[in-house]
């Protein structure tokens, strides 16, 4: 029988007691998963019973096992009452273990209690006056500390306080009168409403949409960096002074001219004929025009590539470690490296004169002279690197 080759409960549960799988998921080992666990849990899975496959969460695993009904997944027909008297004892066993490990709710400041573990004294709470019964001060109190402890649990940032959206939540729900409520799951805002609002966005933009094929569209893209420096490049659709966000790219790990044919296709290939729809014979005609361009995206290259060792530069020195002494010797780096560069798109020599690279050199010696300090060259010179011992 299927069964058989099932492990028993007493080949689950070690000698000491304790559980040789995960403790509170034990019949993960009464079915066979066939693929890796998705956000949320769910998972493709065979019954070891039935060899039936199905997908879904733990709970689900549970519900087919247990022959639970109402609950969206068929139950197990070839499991005995042996071996699913086994299983629920097995269950048992592990949710009383959960259950003697799982810490008691603390308490909230409001309560004036302190937790039975650490309690050394009665908190004595003060008579509360009739202008503070009126007003539900200490309903009203109880209900601060539990939405401040949505930042100190969820970790969410501070600012969320600040969030219209938030507040209004609140709001809309003391004026409903509708008791029992409770916010949406963790999948509910993931999927059904978050495809709702989209959906809604979506025909709230269709105004701005359907202006682009008479007055014409301008595709822009804005580059940035988070707190990570992770490079996105956010593409923009404007129009009469109109903007509206289309797409973003990521390029981390690619170099500035490595992104360039991503940023041809994704313009020209992708979001024009995207949002064009009713003008394919301009955006056939745009398309051909800047792939034709190709000294275009030769200069683009170029500029690219003789500022990237300036911006590698400005990156360097933008951190919190100390090479305030370095910065000299970064700076005579960068400028070789910049000049490296433009003589070879020129095809100069060394001993011959750039002056494209004389305007580029003077601008960066103007802003350099403007950041140059003594305490520059204080820090500098006292590099044991490049200062002399006696």
């Amino acid at each position: 029988m299927a069964h058989n080759s099932t492990p028993s409960v007493t080949d689950s549960i070690a000698s000491d007691g304790s559980s040789s799988f995960n403790a509170s998921t034990p019949l993960w080992q009464y079915v066979t998963r066939l693929e890796k666990a998705e956000s949320g849990g769910n998972t493709k899975f065979t019954c070891n019973f039935c060899k039936v496959t199905f997908t879904g969460s733990y709970s689900r695993v549970k519900a087919h096992l247990f022959q639970i009904s109402g609950t969206g997944i068929r139950a197990c027909k070839k499991i005995t009452k042996e071996e699913l008297a086994r299983l629920k004892k097995l269950q048992e066993e592990v949710d009383e273990r959960a259950k003697a490990v799982i810490p008691r709710e603390v308490p909230r400041p409001s309560d004036g209690k302190i937790p039975t573990s650490l309690e050394t004294r009665s908190v004595k709470k003060r008579a509360m006056t009739q202008l503070e019964k009126s007003w539900a001060v200490a309903a009203r109190n109880e209900i601060d500390e539990e939405v401040a402890r949505i930042f100190y649990t969820g970790c969410p940032s501070f600012n969320l306080a600040k969030n219209p959206h938030f507040i209004k939540s609140y709001v809309m729900l003391s004026e409903s009168g509708i008791k029992g409520y409770k916010p949406p799951s963790y999948n509910k805002i993931r999927t059904t409403l978050l495809d709702r609002e989209r959906v809604h966005v979506d025909r709230l933009l269709q105004p701005i949409r359907s202006t682009w094929a008479r007055k014409g569209v301008s595709i822009v893209c804005d580059g940035w960096t988070d707190v990570q420096r992770r490079p996105l490049i956010n593409f923009i659709a404007i129009t009469d002074g109109l903007p509206m966000f289309l797409k973003a790219y990521n390029c981390q790990g690619e170099r500035f001219w490595q992104v360039k044919r991503g940023l041809k296709e994704l313009v020209i290939r992708e979001d024009w004929n995207e949002y064009q729809e009713d003008n394919i014979d301009k955006a056939n005609f745009v398309r051909e025009k800047v792939l034709d361009e190709t000294g275009f995206w030769k200069k683009i290259e170029f500029i690219l590539e003789f500022t990237e060792p300036i911006y590698e530069m400005l990156r360097i020195t933008d951190t919190d470690k100390p090479c305030l002494h370095l910065v000299y010797e970064m700076w005579d780096n960068m400028i070789d490296k910049v000049k490296d560069i433009i003589y070879k798109h020129e095809g100069k020599s060394e001993s011959e004169d750039s002056p494209f690279f004389n305007v580029v050199k003077t601008i960066l010696t103007d802003r350099w002279a403007k950041s140059n300090t003594p305490l520059h060259c204080l820090a500098y010179s006292l590099n044991p690197r490049y200062s002399t011992t006696h």
